[in-house]
């Protein structure tokens, strides 16, 4: 068990995969495993997409930026907890868009909390994602006058899936004095003195803010627009990499655009996910580099960790697409951008796999 995460994830592998052969055998049974919590998460953010009133072209931009983020398939088909974060992501991001329509009921209140948890029992990057989203559509309903209709039984529920949240953080801190699971310099500090990390740590020169500024816009590239892995795919040509820059580029004008009425929750959830998005990649980079002119080392810059909140791309990117005036140009120009995003993903998952 990795004692970094919270164990959820790995005890719903043991649970789900018990084969009777060692090695490859028990390997394969826990990459199937691992592999329905992704087509569970390919579910929620398909419906995500399916539930808003969009123009087909927007649908199909939805379904391309997700699509063409090379990380999300390669992690679908790994042992990896980011699979149960994923999951996580776009639960939340289904029942926040739905109870951002003033017409939410209990199943949209449960299935957000149900992805809050997940996000909470899965990763500490995942809990702050929904957190901070939590908070800016907290703070987008009370700047509307939205009224939140918190009533009993919604308290109730709430109050059954925040407990599980507190018992594990009073065991965190029964255990070990914190609210956040020990890393192995603080759990083993003398294993931690021995390991390459500490010995190439205590000698290794020191990056400039610029110089760590560059290693981050390299880690994005090849860790979000590429893979980052054992067997790593990067796109090397700005051609490559082009179509799905311009869909971000999308997103992001319309994470300033003013939400219009035709599918005014769909946008603010964009909107909410990408923000927390963006801070928790702002914190990422402050923290890595503080660890780094701390003790030398060059992790702590992992773009997989906001891949439970990729659907905010999507969503907005979709938003601004709907919003254009779709002529024979702006269709044929749209349709050719996401082909192209799509495109250059194949060769990778063919040749591997």
């Amino acid at each position: 068990v990795n004692t970094l995460h919270p164990p959820l994830y790995y005890h719903l592998l043991h649970l789900l995969s018990e084969p009777a052969d060692p090695g490859a055998a028990q390997f394969a049974a826990l990459r199937d495993s691992s592999a329905w919590l992704a087509m569970l998460a390919v579910l929620a953010l398909t419906v995500l997409g399916l539930r808003a009133d969009m123009s087909l072209l927007a649908h199909f931009t939805y379904l391309s930026v997700l699509g063409s983020l090379p990380m999300l398939g390669y992690l679908g088909g790994a042992v990896n907890n980011d699979t149960l974060a994923i999951l996580a992501g776009a639960l939340f991001a289904l029942g926040l868009t739905d109870i951002l329509k003033d017409t939410a009921d209990e199943r949209a209140w449960l299935i957000l909390l149900l992805g809050g948890l997940l996000a909470f029992v899965a990763k500490l990057t995942a809990a702050m994602l929904v957190l901070f989203s939590a908070l800016a559509a907290l703070g987008w309903l009370l700047r509307s006058g939205t009224p939140l209709h918190l009533g009993r039984r919604r308290l109730l529920l709430g109050a059954l899936f925040i407990a599980p949240v507190l018992y594990y953080q009073a065991y965190l801190w029964l255990e070990y004095q914190s609210l956040l699971p020990p890393d192995l310099g603080s759990k083993d500090p003398q294993g931690y003195a021995k390991s390459d990390f500490a010995r190439y740590g205590a000698s290794a020169a020191r990056l400039d803010l610029a110089g760590w500024f560059g290693r981050f816009i390299q880690y994005i590239r090849e860790g979000w627009f590429g893979i980052h892995a054992h067997r790593s795919f990067f796109k090397d040509s700005l051609l490559q990499l082009a179509p799905l820059i311009a869909l971000h580029g999308f997103a992001l004008v319309a994470l300033l655009q003013t939400p219009a009425a035709r599918n005014r929750a769909f946008h603010v959830a964009g909107k909410c996910t990408l923000l927390a998005l963006l801070l928790v990649l702002g914190i990422q980079f402050y923290k890595s580099y503080q660890g780094h002119l701390a003790a030398g080392t060059l992790g702590g810059l992992q773009p997989r960790y906001v891949l439970p909140f990729a659907c905010a791309f999507a969503m907005l990117a979709a938003v601004f697409v709907d919003r254009l005036r779709q002529g024979p140009l702006v269709f044929t120009a749209v349709v050719a951008l996401c082909l192209g995003a799509l495109y250059y993903d194949f060769p990778y998952f063919l040749r591997y796999y």
